[in-house]
């Protein structure tokens, strides 16, 4: 719900500016001074001004638009096409721009893509004799386990269809769009889309063992937490790339719902980039939890403060 509110006030400082503009015109045409055209000067120039400042918050939340649709588009396309992204910041900007990903069109871009909204800019503008244009140069990356962040390096001209006015402006712009909620594609693919699990983080982290004491680790692993790991970032997890990574995440394998699915289940670690990848570490049953099923290996230990009570 949040995103339509954000889409829907997509525009608004700028078909108030726009507006402004025409209302100015309309003034200074029915005013007959001697100085009339320096008014008309005066006026479109610092209306054209500031349309070009406000411009910089709409293209924030068109940025934050299209990168958040994007990322939902690559997991429907990862669930539809039962393999990861080849290129994951490549898909990424193609849905941003063309609303497609690895060619194929994505339906939760429709009129979401930064080029969707230049063109509608550029003709909202137009119906005022105001010309845009736009260039992008797009980049993504993480700063932090829990959240996607956008980058736009954005050049424009805007000129009034007169001459009288124009402006060109280069900005740096950046959004984030948080992951929780998110579907983890390595769910999708490695149990053939029959479990599914989203982003949730962990409120116990650093907290997980007291003692003997499970409570919270046995409270993690049932909440399907998330928490940040030495394991795959989100981007990479798109790729299906299960390397290391400083922004990493992770989540516990529930073994249980893997067999009610009746889907294969090993004994390995149940940390997920390690049971789903190719490593096959030294495992360790942990006292006072899922003794049945959950294991641990001994990277992971430390982690979870369960090196007193391994077995």
């Amino acid at each position: 719900m949040a995103v339509m509110h954000k889409k829907g006030v997509f525009f608004t400082l700028s078909a108030l500016l726009l507006l402004s503009l025409v209302f100015a015109d309309l003034l200074f045409e029915a005013a007959p001074h001697a100085d009339q055209a320096d008014k008309i000067v005066r006026v479109k120039t610092a209306t054209l001004n500031s349309f070009v400042n406000n411009l910089d918050e709409d293209i924030a939340r068109g940025l934050f638009i299209a990168g958040f649709r994007s990322l939902i588009a690559a997991n429907q396309h990862i669930s539809e096409k039962n393999e990861f992204l080849d290129d994951t910041e490549g898909s990424l900007i193609e849905a941003m721009l063309n609303g497609t990903i690895e060619g194929k069109t994505a339906g939760i871009m429709d009129q979401s893509t930064l080029t969707e909204w230049t063109g509608r800019i550029r003709a909202q503008a137009l119906t005022v004799g105001i010309l845009v244009n736009f260039s992008f140069i797009l980049d993504i990356n993480q700063s932090s386990p829990w959240q996607i962040d956008f980058y736009s390096n954005v050049s424009y001209n805007v000129t009034d269809t007169s001459s009288t006015a124009s402006f060109r402006r280069n900005v740096f712009i950046e959004s984030s769009a948080e992951l929780a909620g998110l579907k983890d594609p390595v769910y999708t693919i490695y149990t053939q889309g029959k479990v599914l699990r989203t982003i949730n983080i962990t409120p116990y982290e650093g907290n997980y063992v007291s003692g003997a004491n499970t409570e919270n680790l046995i409270g993690h692993i049932n909440a399907l937490y998330y928490a940040n790991s030495s394991g795959p970032s989100y981007l990479m997890r798109l790729e299906g790339n299960l390397n290391d990574s400083e922004f990493g995440i992770e989540s516990i394998v529930v073994l249980p719902d893997l067999q009610e699915q009746g889907l294969p289940v090993y004994e390995r670690s149940s940390v997920d980039y390690v049971y789903f990848g190719n490593e096959n570490p030294e495992i360790y049953v942990i006292n006072g939890t899922f003794e049945d099923w959950f294991r641990l290996d001994a990277e992971h230990l430390e982690k979870y403060q369960a090196e007193d009570i391994a077995k």
